[in-house]
């Protein structure tokens, strides 16, 4: 599936209009943004999409989006042309003008009931640090809510003072500007939050995987249409930048320089296993100061308990091939990585034991049973035609198995790769289909299926269903890495 952006000008019934008359299926999802719909389509159909003056990009749905997993969602940035979503590749971000470090001051002005003052000052100050961590960008906290260049955060309800009302709670989360000349003063760079919605530390709402997201776009981001990223436009639960976050901040930020420390895993688990965790354990050498260690591992993150001498428990492991890497961060900002390879292996189920016959006693012979006497017999009719009794209607979905590539995570330098399994159903099977981000199209064959697939660079996560008559679905999924 795929999510297509429409421009803000365009009325609603008109986008919804264009995709029906083109024969692609809109799947409702009530936290989509406005101007976005989540579509159902062929190659030929997004690439015809794509042409529309009226359409400002597609991007991969993510599997929240796919499952019908609630989502809340960011309005995206102010101040910047529709037509320049993102800024150009290589340009310098707006707030960098030459020389080394970047120097940006920020200040909290309007305050939420719902964490104390002292606390947002706290978690916003670290997902600063996330971002300089990486960038030459230094953050400095003052009480000049209204100083040039400073990044000003505020809680607020519906009309603010800008021309973007919020919604009220259970809509749009929060928006942020663009730094000048995109957004101008005093709002570039400002950062506003609706102060209706029920803000959290780890829960449902998580505020400090807002304020992340939110910071890029104070520094210049767009939204990234890779699924799995803190700038992917649907909010998901994340404290660290992901590679992709990373990269699109140093095409704007010059990076910052590493300070040499090392990261020495010693793992105390074996290259292959069958359970569904791994531990991991290890040591930090080198850097100054203390050391936090961290993992990531199929889109998912943890923390390591230890400081430099740290153990990683319960890393879940999907069959195939887990890479997993780990990030080790010094006071100073030093940020060592070095990636494990787990294998998780198939198991063979045990075999049920055969129990043993129990012999049956002999059965007693029957007395012998006088003949009956014949009955009169009455002449034959023929039955009432009967009328069928109604089937319930048919609710199983269909099973479906990826058989190659054989691991759920696969690694290749190929351009192409064929994709085969089966599918069954207790009824009979309609169509084998697949997906991954705006590439759609039919499997030859159902029962015994297969498909020729073409790689991006990178991850390509790809979607399989079987479906029946009856509409019911099954699917399986698999991440492709094209090296």
């Amino acid at each position: 599936m795929s999510v297509v952006e429409f421009s803000p000008a365009l009325p609603a019934i008109e986008a919804d209009s264009m995709l029906t008359n083109a024969g692609i299926r809109i799947v409702q999802n009530p936290d989509m943004v406005q101007t976005h719909r989540l579509i159902l389509a062929t190659i030929g159909d997004v690439t015809k999409l794509s042409q529309s003056e009226t359409v400002l990009t597609i991007f991969p749905a993510s599997w929240e989006l796919i499952a019908s997993v609630p989502v809340s969602r960011c309005a995206g940035s102010v101040g910047i042309p529709p037509s320049a979503h993102n800024l150009t590749s290589g340009q310098p971000g707006a707030w960098y003008i030459g020389g080394s470090e970047t120097l940006l001051t920020w200040s909290l002005a309007g305050q939420t009931t719902q964490i104390s003052r002292d606390r947002v000052i706290e978690m916003v100050g670290k997902s600063l640090e996330e971002w300089s961590s990486y960038a030459q960008i230094r953050f400095t906290y003052t009480t000049n809510t209204t100083a040039r260049r400073n990044l000003n955060l505020q809680f607020a309800p519906r009309d603010h003072g800008d021309p973007y009302p919020f919604d009220g709670r259970g809509g749009v989360l929060a928006h942020a500007f663009y730094p000048p000349p995109y957004a101008s003063d005093p709002l570039a760079g400002d950062l506003h939050l609706d102060e209706d919605e029920t803000w959290s530390e780890g829960g449902s709402l998580d505020f400090s995987s807002v304020i992340l997201h939110e910071i890029g776009h104070t520094l210049g981001l767009g939204h990234s249409d890779r699924p799995g990223t803190v700038m992917y436009p649907y909010y998901r639960k994340l404290d660290r930048l992901q590679p992709e976050d990373i990269k699109a901040l140093l095409r704007l930020y010059p990076a910052r320089t590493e300070i040499t420390g090392s990261l020495t895993n010693s793992v105390n688990a074996p290259s292959e296993t069958q359970a569904e965790s791994v531990n991991l354990s290890g040591i930090v050498t080198g850097g100054s100061g203390s050391a936090e260690v961290t993992w990531t591992s199929m889109g998912l993150t943890g923390k390591a308990e230890g400081g430099r001498s740290w153990t990683a428990a319960g890393i879940p492991l999907a069959r195939g091939i887990n890479v997993i890497t780990l990030s080790a961060r010094d006071e100073a900002g030093a940020v060592a990585t070095q990636n494990v390879s787990v294998t998780r292996t198939f198991g063979l189920p045990i075999p049920t034991p055969t129990p043993e016959p129990v012999p049956t006693p002999p059965a007693p012979t029957p007395a012998p049973t006088p003949a009956p006497t014949p009955e009169p017999t009455s002449p034959v009719t023929t039955p009432e035609p009967t009328t069928p009794v109604a089937t319930p209607s048919d609710t199983v979905s269909p099973s479906i198995k990826i058989l190659s590539p054989s691991t759920t995570v696969f690694s290749t330098t190929a351009s192409t790769i064929r994709i085969s399994g089966s599918a069954r159903d207790n009824v009979g099977l309609k169509s084998v289909v697949y997906e991954s981000g705006s590439t759609v199209g039919a499997a030859e064959g159902t029962a015994n299926w297969s498909f020729e697939m073409p790689l991006n660079v990178g991850d390509n996560q790809i979607i399989v269903r079987a479906s029946d008559e009856a509409g019911n679905t099954g699917w399986r999924s698999l991440l492709v890495t094209r090296r």
